[in-house]
């Protein structure tokens, strides 16, 4: 059958039900189906379809860009960071204190602080720290080493500042949109303690946590949560015993009871979304249960505008693992909240290393789990032990029990998965990073890539000394037809089967969370057998220089989102206050990072300035990746369509796999 031949209005009809991937590809076979990438109506309705909630859809809908622009920026960001081949690596500071959100970075550099938008074209932003301290008693010392940043979302900076002669901290809220004009945005506020501080804000409200408050009957400590308006009376139903004349109003504090866990990023995660604070934690108990058999997520909601313990919407029940499936490597935990560009809905992810079935050998596998919570009058049912069970006799009193729930396949990506793919490939064996040598570890929902930051050994170091690589892994939906034989070829990648399933999948109907998947090998980049120019650039601009002394380690504080990771790295041991350096790796080829071209040995670089864009000129370079290996995810490109309108696709692709295994180097 010829899909070119069918009538145009079919072809839309069919596009709508496709992913924005699938609709690329499609259009990429033949010069007659590129129409499809060129219909706005059509790139309009696939957006709202596939990625309404994303950058791209936001600047199509304000002009910015064409619909078509959007969908194929999408695309070509999404298969950067599947393949693991970033756009472009640059140094885009020194500091310390970096803070990355909403593609804003916020660092401190010297007597300033330094806010940059990695996203959007718009000019960068020195912050006085004169500026700063404008409201601080006088007695408090001004400078950088009693500064620390917390937090950036919707244009709000929260720090905090120590004053070690008084004992005293401050939390401080600052404006500081690029391209607007700073101001402070509430009175600095006495934190008395500031254990394991963090803060989320909004354009007007913003919420810390302390890890301070005893609860009771247990005795430990428990998070409290304090909201603060940021201009206007929102809080107004707090303001008799405040004097309302102020324009930031505290609201009552909220004591989040029974809620175990106290290390963000490992065994909690917060987050606002949709006018609401979600605070998700992975631990049952604060205590060690020594009989128990089922582990549950605990998450509690309440509105932003309303927060008291009243308002708080609680559920204990979301399904987590089965202590039978094995031990877990706590160490290795990652806990998140990511927003699904699809429905705007929060999602679950955590990564975990367990050991299946108590066996001698562990795995890394990326769990996903929906956010839910019962509506109003629904009671879940809970059960503390299985009915007829030996040990439900000395159970403890805070065992937990739940059947076996179905794990489909969407929900749980095995790292071993794409390990099995190298050897399928004929590629050299995955290695293996202690946790040591593994400084970054991230899951990308939306890609379903996990990303890892390691310490490998250096190519370009003569004192022994480690590197840093990325490791990147994927997968991909597997098509829900078979392959034609003959088809597929060594390059592409191969169904992974799991040994073992604690949750087996029953029939289900052919939806996209339902199909299998296949995986790609994992790569690293630089890879670690290159020796090309370009990968010597990328080493220099990743790492610190050879002739810094690091033979403590390195420090790291890394951040990442779909279209950048951002870390800063300094040697171990450096004094307070000393800085690092700032590097961005960038999967978005249309983000506003500067771009710079590396010269030819013995020439000095030269910056490419787009003066039109706002972008200043400054000494750092960036490495552009060369035109990569074939990716696992075959794409028949442009400059391969043959020129004859009426090929169908079986000799399109017959043509375009004999032509790519030519100039494909193994």
């Amino acid at each position: 059958m010829n899909l070119d031949r069918l009538p145009y209005d079919l072809l839309f009809g069919i596009s709508l039900f496709l992913d924005i991937e699938d609709v690329v590809h499609l259009g990429n076979t033949s010069p007659h189906l590129r129409i499809l990438l060129e219909e706005e109506t059509l790139c309009r309705r696939l957006l709202e379809h596939s990625a309404r909630h994303t950058l791209e859809a936001e600047l199509a809908q304000a002009g910015t860009l064409t619909y078509g622009q959007a969908i194929r920026r999408i695309y070509k960001r999404r298969q950067a960071l599947a393949s693991g081949t970033p756009v472009s690596a640059s140094v885009i500071g020194t500091g310390n204190h970096l803070v990355y959100n909403q593609g804003i970075a916020c660092w401190i550099h010297r007597q300033s602080i330094q806010v940059r938008d990695l996203q959007r074209h718009r000019n960068p932003q020195n912050l006085s720290l004169n500026f700063v301290f404008r409201y601080l008693p006088p007695r408090v010392r001004r400078d950088c080493s009693a500064l620390r940043l917390l937090h950036y979302s919707d244009g709000v900076l929260s720090l905090l500042c120590e004053d070690n002669l008084s004992d005293t901290t401050y939390l401080l809220a600052i404006e500081v949109s690029p391209g607007s004009i700073p101001k402070h945005l509430m009175e600095p506020r006495i934190i008395v303690n500031p254990n394991r501080i963090f803060v989320r804000s909004t354009r007007d409200v913003l919420l810390y946590g302390v890890h301070s408050m005893n609860g009771a009957p247990h005795g430990y400590n428990e998070w409290v949560i304090q909201a603060i308006s940021l201009g206007g009376q929102i809080f107004s139903k707090f303001c008799k015993t405040q004097k309302c004349e102020i324009q930031s109003v505290d609201s009552e504090p909220v004591q989040l009871r029974d809620f175990p866990g106290s290390d963000i990023g490992t065994t909690l995660a917060f987050k606002i979304h949709g006018r609401h604070f979600y605070a998700l934690s992975n631990c049952s108990q604060f205590d060690v249960v020594e009989v128990d058999w089922t582990s549950f997520y605990h998450c509690i909601k309440f509105p932003i505008h309303d927060p008291r313990e009243k308002t708080c919407v609680v559920n204990r029940r979301i399904y987590r693992r089965q202590h039978a499936e094995g031990p877990v490597n706590d160490s290795w935990n990652g806990l998140s909240l990511q927003v699904d560009e699809r429905t705007n809905d929060l999602m679950i992810v955590e990564a975990r290393t367990e050991w299946p079935i108590g066996g001698s050998s562990h795995e890394r596998t990326f769990y996903a789990e929906h956010l839910s919570f019962p509506q109003p009058g629904e009671q879940a049912t809970q059960e503390d032990a299985p009915p007829g069970d030996i040990l439900s006799k000395i159970k403890s009193d805070n065992a937990n029990w739940s059947p076996d729930q179905v794990r489909e396949p969407w929900q749980n990506h095995p790292e071993d998965a794409n390990a099995n793919a190298n050897l399928a490939h004929g590629l050299p064996l995955a290695e293996t990073y202690i946790l040591a040598r593994t400084k970054f570890q991230w899951y990308n929902l939306t890609t379903r890539t996990f990303v890892d930051i390691i310490e490998d050994d250096c190519n370009y170091c003569d004192n022994g000394r480690f590197c840093l690589r990325l490791r990147i892994g994927s997968r991909k939906p597997d098509s829900l037809i078979p392959a034609r034989p003959g088809r597929q070829t060594s390059r592409l990648p191969v169904p992974y089967v799991p040994s073992y399933c604690p949750s087996p999948v029953p029939p289900s109907p052919l939806t996209e969370r339902s199909r299998q998947y296949v995986y790609t090998p994992i790569s690293t980049w630089p890879q670690k057998k290159d020796c090309s120019q370009q990968a010597e650039n990328a080493h220099d601009i990743m790492n610190l220089g050879c002739d810094v002394p690091t033979q403590f380690g390195v420090d790291f504080q890394g951040f990442a989102d779909e279209r950048s990771i951002l870390y800063l790295v300094r040697p171990s041991g450096a004094e307070e206050g000393a800085h690092g350096k700032i590097v961005c790796i960038s999967f978005d080829g249309d983000a506003s990072v500067p771009h710079w071209y590396v010269p030819p040995a013995g020439k000095k670089s030269q910056p490419v300035a787009d003066k039109a864009k706002g972008k200043q000129s400054v000494s750092f370079e960036e490495f552009m990746t060369p035109e990569a290996e074939p990716s696992a995810y075959v794409t028949i490109w442009e400059e391969d369509i043959p020129d004859a309108h009426d090929l169908n696709l079986d000799q399109i692709w017959d043509e375009w796999t004999s032509k790519s295994a030519q100039k494909c180097v193994v």
